[in-house]
């Protein structure tokens, strides 16, 4: 008898990373109930847009995700353009790290985020994820993958290294808050 081979897991061998980080950013922010309708929502998008083949095999680039969010994004959540930073080139991981402080802050007091930042990374993991918080040393996720935190040491935002093995892309992160009602 021949070797058994590991089975393969659902997420093996498609890339809806993206379309995770969509629902797990509204999961987040409290932005809807029914995410199996929401994620019917995406895939109908996605196939509207002739877009389900590529996320499906490939992924969604930075465009893409821009696309769909526009598309599928629930009222009383406000969608931000990818942060551009004060210039064309791509900030150091000190300013990037600043801003995304400075934006994220801010909470409605019940341990329920209103705002979270939506972002691809490259290195370690070719992946888009939701970041829920922030410290001085930690970036903390809400992700598809079990990721529950970055070490800012472990971080970069120009050039991987051999020890800074996540770089994470400002041209690709939506700033999403969720609209009080007060």
């Amino acid at each position: 008898m021949g070797q058994v081979r590991k089975p393969f897991q659902q997420g093996g061998l498609d890339c809806l990373c993206g379309v995770y980080s969509i629902v797990n950013a509204i999961q987040a922010l409290r932005g809807c109930t029914d995410y199996e309708a929401l994620f019917r929502e995406i895939v109908e998008v996605l196939a509207k847009k002739k877009l389900l083949v590529p996320a499906l095999t490939d992924g969604l680039n930075t465009h893409q995700m821009s696309r769909l969010l526009t598309a599928i994004v629930p009222p009383g959540v406000v969608r931000a353009l990818p942060w551009r930073g004060r210039g064309k080139r791509t900030p150091g991981l000190g300013v990037f790290w600043e801003s995304m402080q400075e934006f994220l802050n801010d909470s409605d007091g019940a341990g329920s985020p209103r705002k979270v930042i939506l972002l691809a990374m490259e290195g370690k993991h070719d992946h888009w994820t939701v970041i829920v918080g922030i410290t001085q040393d930690t970036v903390l996720l809400h992700d598809s993958n079990s990721l529950k935190r970055l070490p800012r040491n472990r971080i970069t935002t120009t050039k991987l290294t051999s020890k800074r093995i996540h770089l994470l892309a400002p041209g690709s992160a939506f700033f999403l808050e969720r609209r009080t009602t007060d």
